[in-house]
C-alpha cells in the first residue's frame, strides 16, 4: 500500500509538473496610424468684437490702422509636415453702409508685428508652410485693419477660416 502511494504521488508530480512547463500562445497585432491633422483654440479667438469701448477711435482712423487686434492662440497636431492657410468668407465684408474690402485685414503670427499675411479675399494664404510634424504647437494671432476716411460708419463682419493641411 505504501508502495502504491508513493506511485500515485509520483504520478501526480510528474503530471502536474508538465502543465507547469507552460504553454505558448502567439498574437498578430496591427496599429494603424492615420495622418493626423488637428486646429484647435488654445485661447478663444473665435469671436473678434470691435465694437462698444473696443470700436475703431479717431487715432485709429488718423493712424490709418488698427493693430494688435487679439485673435487668440490656436493649437496644432499633426504627424506629419503641415501648412496652416487662413481665407475670408467673402471679398467684402459684410453689414456697414457701405463695401469695406476683406483684403485690409493683415495677418500677425506669433508676435512678429510685420502683419505680413494680407487675406486675398475668400483664396486660402499660408500663414505657417513646411511645419515639421508636432503636438499642440501654439501660435499667437493679431490682426491689423487697415482704415481710410472713406470707410463709412457701421459695424462690418467676416468669417474667417484656419485650415490646417498636410504639406
Amino acid at each position: 500500500m505504501k508502495k502504491l502511494l508513493s506511485i500515485l504521488t509520483l504520478l501526480v508530480l510528474l503530471v502536474s509538473g508538465k502543465a507547469v512547463a507552460g504553454t505558448s500562445l502567439s498574437v498578430d497585432m496591427n496599429v494603424e496610424i492615420p495622418p493626423i491633422l488637428d486646429l484647435t483654440w488654445w485661447v478663444n479667438g473665435a469671436s473678434v468684437q470691435l465694437t462698444g469701448a473696443n470700436a475703431i477711435t479717431v487715432a485709429e482712423l488718423n493712424a490709418g490702422y488698427k493693430n494688435a487686434i487679439n485673435g487668440g492662440i490656436i493649437s496644432a497636431s499633426s504627424n506629419d509636415f503641415f501648412d496652416i492657410t487662413v481665407e475670408a468668407s467673402n471679398d467684402l465684408f459684410i453689414g456697414g453702409s457701405d463695401k469695406k474690402s476683406t483684403r485690409d485685414l493683415f495677418v500677425d503670427l506669433d508676435g512678429a508685428g510685420t502683419y505680413s499675411h494680407q487675406l486675398n479675399g475668400t483664396n486660402a494664404i499660408t500663414l505657417l508652410d513646411e511645419q515639421a510634424p508636432a503636438t499642440n504647437e501654439l501660435h499667437s494671432i493679431n490682426y491689423r485693419l487697415l482704415l481710410f476716411s472713406s470707410d463709412t460708419p457701421g459695424i462690418y463682419s467676416t468669417d474667417l477660416t484656419y485650415t490646417i493641411v498636410v504639406d
